[in-house]
Formats: C-alpha cells, structure tokens, sequence
C-alpha cells in the first residue's frame, strides 16, 4: 500500500469524539489495517465528503479496540487549526491522502 500521510473520515457531529483533559482529542473506532494506523500523521473529521473538515488533529498515538465484534482503532490526537477540504472521491466513508 502507498503511504498514508491523511485520512479523512466522515464522522457526523463528533460521533465516538472524547475530550480529554489536556486539549487533546480521540476519535474512534475506525476500521483501517495496523499498517496504515502506524504510518498516518493526520486525521480530518467531516459531516459529509462534500463539508470541509470540522475537526482535525496529529496523532499522537493509537489503540486496538473491538467493536461490533470486528477489530478498530481509536485514535489519539493533538488539534490542528486548519480544515482541509475532503481528499479523493467515490462513495467510501474514509478517503486516504498520501499528502506532501
């Protein structure tokens, strides 16, 4: 698989958002192979593919979490300020973006 630098995702309102105590964030639970959840350095979260991103964040680490009975990852994230429009196209809930 290419490099994964980005993965937008769309997650409707805060979906499985969590505020943590120090300002950062984590989003889950999200199905992508261990290989891409290791490589990624961002993540954008939109309401829609066609919505600029409302939430986004450097991840600074991830966790295995079962959910429905399949393996997911919750992600851990520090905010970045600024949104990006949604990367790719097609009908996938999630867009992988090799980036810069």
């Amino acid at each position: 698989m290419a490099r994964v630098n980005r993965i937008h995702f769309v997650c409707r309102n805060n979906l499985n958002v969590t505020e943590l105590q120090n300002g950062e964030f984590e989003s889950g639970f999200w199905k992508v192979s261990y290989d891409v959840a290791n490589s990624v350095k961002e993540i954008y979260l939109h309401n829609s593919r066609s919505d600029i991103s409302y939430r986004q964040g450097e991840i600074l680490g991830f966790r295995l979490f079962e959910h429905d009975g399949s393996q997911r990852y919750i992600f851990r994230l520090r905010p970045l300020a600024e949104p990006r429009k949604w990367f790719g196209g097609g009908a996938q809930e999630k867009s992988y973006d090799p980036g810069p």
